[in-house]
């Protein structure tokens, strides 16, 4: 655990306009030698992170209890609401980066492969993609949800599919196959509405793909 130092200790992640107002910080601040952009630089890191760690726990929580509503909608709520402001905000901190390089060039054997990923994501982003990515992200909401309801009524004890996983890992074949083939039919019975969920973000994805100049995902 590291202490923060960019960001005040009672910031609410899942709020947008609080997290707005630490970009806002970062994009107006003045950078006056190498070394301030470096600082500039670990800061972005700690709020990014906060961001990240924020989404990846709300996420877990999503998963591990796909029927707990309380989890699904603090998610969807971070993922509709905080990310769709952060995105913008990141494209901006990316050009600033980019300009104060020229003035402050940091060392090439260090910062080579962050200023070419930089470049890229700058090159890369397009306004008209965070509505969509937001809805593949709703999409894969949906997925985690429907995945996550699938039990398999196994040797007498009802299981989960990653549950039925170990029993692939067995060396007897016999029950290596019947292990497969229930799990493969559980999947099987929800093979329209994933059907359907692939569809639709194979749509989004090419579309994300055509808007940044590119002929496919």
């Amino acid at each position: 655990f590291q202490k923060m130092r960019f960001a005040p200790k009672d910031v609410n992640w899942a709020d947008a306009q609080s997290v707005k107002s630490l970009f806002d910080l970062l994009l107006a601040r003045k950078i006056n030698s190498a070394e301030e952009l470096e600082t500039w630089l670990l800061d972005r890191s700690e709020l990014e992170s906060s961001i990240s760690q924020t989404g990846t726990i709300f996420y877990i929580k999503m998963t591990c209890q796909t029927d707990d509503v309380p989890s699904a909608e603090r998610y969807k709520n971070f993922i509709t609401t905080v990310i769709p402001v952060v995105k913008p905000l990141e494209h901006q901190l990316n050009g600033k980066y980019l300009n104060e390089i020229k003035r402050f060039p940091l060392p090439e054997e260090y910062y080579s492969v962050y200023d070419r990923s930089i470049q890229a994501e700058v090159e890369l982003f397009v306004d008209e993609n965070v509505p969509l990515q937001t809805k593949v992200d709703l999409l894969s909401q949906e997925y985690q949800t429907l995945c996550g309801a699938m039990t398999v009524l196994f040797d007498g004890k009802e299981r989960t599919l990653p549950e039925m996983s170990k029993f692939l890992l067995e060396t007897d074949r016999h029950l290596r196959e019947k292990a497969w083939v229930a799990t493969a039919k559980r999947r099987l019975a929800d093979q329209e509405k994933l059907d359907a969920l692939f569809n639709e973000m194979l749509k989004l994805r090419c579309q994300i793909a055509r808007n940044a100049k590119f002929s496919n995902f």
